[in-house]
């Protein structure tokens, strides 16, 4: 195991994402379809830039990233980072962020143990607040998911967010493929969803052929 190359911070963060890059842009420990590709760079790139400011405003502005990432400065960081998130974006974060350490160290970076006990702590406590609304989340995806197989199409689901009057909005806008995979998601925040939509996926021959097979005449006697 070693440290992150680079002589700076900044530098530090690019040898991270190029790791990560090099190793392929899955989640580790999870096969989620949730995020891909560039949107799950993106947030990698925010979780490390997120940890290096975290640093820069205590004064430090040397040495190796990854060897602050300890039990201390970790539950710190966090303390200050979700300390106005939704139970459900603290729990993609904290996830998040547990996901890219164990990608490092996937890559023979030098990841502190005791850090994973730290992020589980967090992710269990976002987990049960979260679970007291996530029948919400859970409907709405499950009927779209089930309207974009059964259509042969893209469903966009947009939801808006922040309160009005008595009622508060929870976000969870996204966006699910013709086979009912979910492509991409946003959280319960202001937010900007970028995606690229495949028409090939869309099989208009194949879902006529499967739609005929499938339908059933029922003839009527008359008495």
């Amino acid at each position: 195991m070693g440290n992150l190359k680079g002589g700076n911070f900044d530098k530090q963060v690019r040898n991270a994402l190029i790791r990560l890059d090099a190793r392929g842009q899955k989640r580790y420990g999870t096969d989620s379809r949730k995020t891909h590709s560039n949107a799950l760079a993106k947030k990698r790139e925010m979780y490390l830039r997120d940890f290096k400011e975290y640093l820069e405003q205590k004064g430090i502005t040397e040495g190796k990233l990854n060897t602050y990432i300890n039990e201390q400065n970790l539950t710190e960081f966090l303390n200050n980072r979700l300390q106005d998130l939704s139970p459900k974006s603290a729990l993609d974060y904290t996830t998040g962020f547990n996901s890219m350490l164990k990608g490092l160290e996937q890559t023979k970076v030098n990841i502190s143990r005791e850090v994973y006990g730290v992020l589980r702590e967090y992710t269990q406590d976002y987990r049960t607040e979260f679970n007291a609304t996530k029948d919400n989340y859970e409907t709405g995806r499950a009927i779209q998911d089930t309207q974009a197989f059964l259509n042969n199409c893209d469903v966009l689901r947009a939801n808006r967010v922040g309160e009005f009057q008595n009622w508060k909005f929870y976000g969870d806008s996204f966006l699910f493929n013709p086979h009912g995979e979910m492509v991409d998601y946003l959280n319960d925040k202001e937010e900007l969803l970028v995606v690229n939509i495949d028409k090939k996926e869309v099989n208009i021959e194949e879902f006529d052929k499967i739609n005929k097979e499938s339908r059933i005449d029922i003839e009527f006697e008359e008495k």
